[in-house]
């Protein structure tokens, strides 16, 4: 008997899941400081390496965090001033 096949792991599958996830638990909750860093963090994570996020995906995140409950929940201007650095576009 041979084991069963795993598809091969995508290097942002779980990036994406974890953003998917941290976008969820947002916009379910009041503003967190600590939770807004996370999306931000997990949002260069996924879109440095390289592979585009799903464009419902990257919809939702900028939707999300353009709003100014999020902006006002990082904790500092540098994090304030990462947010509109980034393409419009992974």
């Amino acid at each position: 008997m041979t084991a069963a096949r795993r598809p091969p792991l995508r290097r942002h599958a779980q990036p994406q899941r974890s953003l998917e996830g941290l976008l969820k638990d947002w916009q379910s909750g009041p503003p967190d400081v600590a939770l807004a860093a996370r999306l931000l963090d997990q949002a260069e994570q996924a879109l440095g390496g390289g592979t585009p996020l799903p464009a419902d995906l990257w919809h939702r995140w900028l939707d999300t965090t353009r709003r100014r409950p999020f902006l006002r929940s990082l904790p500092d201007r540098a994090q304030r001033h990462r947010w509109p650095t980034w393409p419009s576009r992974p």
